[in-house]
């Protein structure tokens, strides 16, 4: 699967509708911008700059379905954080929200 700016909206807004991402007040699909890369430094990266949230999934590194939808769930746990100008964070803030959402889906909590 190479994914597509189309394709990570579609899979942020399912994630949108379930838990504990529904709770989580994030923002509407306008004001993200969905980017994908040839970066092989980084699954993913979020970044909040000038009131837009940027999205960016490596598809270098990204090429499954379910590691997609791993490192975007990772990166809304950075989206999420975006108010407290803490969301470049791995602390253990970052671990609980991390936990949430291994615990919900069935992953391994190091994966996130």
């Amino acid at each position: 699967m190479t994914p597509s700016s189309q394709t990570l909206e579609a899979m942020y807004l399912m994630l949108c509708q379930m838990k504990p991402f529904k709770f989580w007040d994030l923002p509407n699909t306008t004001e993200i911008d969905f980017v994908v890369t040839d970066e092989q430094d980084a699954y993913g990266t979020y970044v909040f700059d000038d009131d837009i949230h940027i999205i960016t999934i490596s598809k270098a590194k990204c090429s499954h379905f379910e590691t997609i939808l791993k490192t975007l769930a990772h990166e809304l746990i950075h989206c999420k954080r975006y108010k407290s100008r803490n969301w470049d964070k791995h602390d253990k803030i970052f671990r609980n929200y991390a936990a949430q959402i291994a615990d919900e889906f069935g992953w391994d909590r190091l994966e996130l």
